[in-house]
């Protein structure tokens, strides 16, 4: 907190894109489906999702000019389309500084994928600036960023974000990683194998490297993404939720894609790899993700990342795990709405105040148990050390209902622009 504050040169915090990660973890298994009809429960509300032969497309919701209206205007991360279709050479980027949470794409009519449906992590990043180490590789919808990096005799590196995020470092295995010149872990995958809840991939961490050198961040994680329709899925092309690559931070592990559909058909592939780190040794590469196709039919001919065990297969299970089975996002800062989709920009703030002294930041949530942990992570643009790269974590409890909930936390904001995390895990 700056101390030289004064009445003539007043704060202004910027709060920019509060966004969220919340994660589930079922103690339970799910009940099969034994009917050969399906019904995803997409009520066509976003109408149909079209990316044109080579046509490229940053999945935006909020971007109206493009879709005609905003997409989910709810924010549950679920959307309703009649049919989705990826031509030839399209691809669909699924980026979580566009959506921050894992993706529900549900279609009451057929999808086709001749194209790719992209939520790969972003790559390591290396930089010798102090300040531009703290901007970190951005993951797929619903994955993880990569940690920062670290120089010897100078600022740590930071672990992975995410439940999996890699830390301990790496100084063995070959040459390149020592204890004079240490490489990131990589991420691991958290999710279990039938994908309920869809959970993303957690990024690598950075490294600590020599002094003198460059801040090599870790890798992000995949994202994660369930798609599933009525009546079927074709893909002829590909869907790919890989970890940025290493070197030396660490690797991102892949995420998760899950099918749904009464027949799932193609050639296409599934990618779930986690990030790469060529002449590096393995515990800095990212963790595998993970596949699942459940079908009445599903055909025998696609191609899947080298470890064929991240891929499983099975029936259609009870459709209620097609839909998040929890929400959580902040809905005020210091009394000032929220948007439903945040914008997360160091440009353009969703929220600015001027408080020298701690504000409320109010938290809602549905599907979570009361007395869940929400813990509130800051991240400032400008800090007094620029060797932060978060402001110490804050804690709070939602209370009230399954149903609705909400907590409210007092925060000290750093002068200038700020974004920010909340984040719950719970079981049940």
């Amino acid at each position: 907190m700056r101390k030289d504050i004064t009445p003539k040169s007043p704060w202004r915090l910027a709060i920019a894109g509060i966004a969220l990660w919340a994660s589930a973890f079922l103690a339970q298994g799910s009940r099969p489906v034994h009917a050969q009809a399906l019904n995803v429960g997409s009520d066509g509300s976003d109408g149909a999702l079209v990316v044109g032969d080579n046509q490229v497309i940053l999945f935006d919701p909020a971007d109206a000019a493009r879709w005609g209206k905003v997409l989910d205007p709810d924010g549950d991360g679920v959307y309703h389309f009649t049919t989705i279709t990826i031509g030839p050479g399209g691809v669909l980027k699924l980026r979580a500084d566009k959506v921050n949470k894992p993706v529900f794409f549900l279609a009451s009519g057929p999808i086709v994928i001749n194209g790719t449906i992209d939520l790969d992590g972003e790559a390591f990043r290396g930089t010798g600036q102090l300040v531009l180490r703290r901007s970190l590789p951005i993951p797929g919808s619903g994955g993880y960023a990569g940690g920062a990096g670290g120089l010897l005799g100078g600022v740590a590196p930071t672990a992975g974000e995410g439940p999996g995020g890699g830390t301990g470092g790496v100084t063995s295995g070959n040459s390149a990683c020592t204890v004079n010149q240490v490489c990131g872990h990589g991420g691991t995958f958290t999710g279990n194998r039938y994908l309920v809840p869809p959970v993303g991939g957690s990024g690598g961490e950075g490294a600590r490297w020599v002094a003198g050198s460059s801040y090599y961040s870790g890798g992000a994680g995949g994202g994660a993404l369930l798609i599933a329709s009525s009546t079927s899925i074709a893909v002829n092309g590909a869907i790919v939720a890989r970890g940025g690559p290493a070197g030396p931070g660490g690797g991102g592990s892949g995420g998760s894609i899950r099918v749904v559909a009464p027949t799932i058909s193609g050639g296409g592939s599934f990618y779930v790899d986690g990030g790469s780190a060529n002449g590096y040794p393995v515990t800095v590469w990212g963790g595998w993700g993970w596949v699942r196709l459940e079908g009445f039919t599903i055909s025998s001919t696609f191609g899947f990342s080298p470890n064929a065990s991240v891929v499983t297969r099975g029936a259609p299970v009870d459709v209620t795990t097609l839909k998040p089975s929890g929400s959580l996002r902040v809905s005020a800062i210091a009394g000032i709405a929220i948007p439903i989709y945040p914008s997360g920009s160091f440009v353009v703030p969703d929220v600015a105040i001027n408080s020298a002294t701690p504000v409320n930041v109010e938290i809602q949530a549905t599907g979570i148990p009361p007395g869940t942990t929400v813990t509130l992570r800051v991240y400032p643009d400008t800090p007094d050390d620029l060797s932060i790269v978060n402001l110490p974590e804050v804690t709070t409890t939602l209370q009230g209902t399954l149903q609705q909930s909400t907590a409210t936390v007092p925060f000290s904001f750093p002068y200038g622009y700020s974004r920010g995390y909340v984040r719950a895990t719970w079981t049940q």
